[in-house]
């Protein structure tokens, strides 16, 4: 089974708990560093992972997704289940990507998710 691990900085400590096996990547998308506190995030980020022996595969991201370029990396990976996050309206994703064959699912407070 592959897993994705999807953590911010802030949320780094959590490692400590979930203990990843050293199978799981970390797809790192975020813009890169330009100021010192990003670069101190960036070197924590870098440590934690050497310390669970996890690859990093940085991604340069400048923005939102596109909506047309999000049902098509959907469309690609063939997910079984969507969990739309980081959106403002939950309702106008859902019907935008309504004909993907995935189960399209809000998030829940409080839930866990098992892949």
């Amino acid at each position: 089974m592959q897993a994705m691990l999807v953590l911010s900085f802030y949320d780094l400590e959590e490692l400590v708990d979930i203990r990843p096996e050293p199978s799981i990547c970390l797809v790192l998308s975020s813009s890169e560093a330009f100021n010192k506190e990003m670069e101190t995030d960036s070197e924590r980020l870098t440590n934690w992972l050497t310390h669970y022996d996890l690859p990093q595969y940085p991604v340069h991201v400048s923005g939102h997704v596109m909506p047309l370029q999000l049902t098509s990396a959907l469309k690609e990976v063939r997910a079984h289940k969507i969990i739309p996050t980081h959106t403002e309206n939950v309702r106008v994703l859902t019907e935008f990507i309504r004909d993907l064959h995935g189960n399209i699912a809000p998030p829940e407070k409080q839930k866990e998710y098992l892949v």
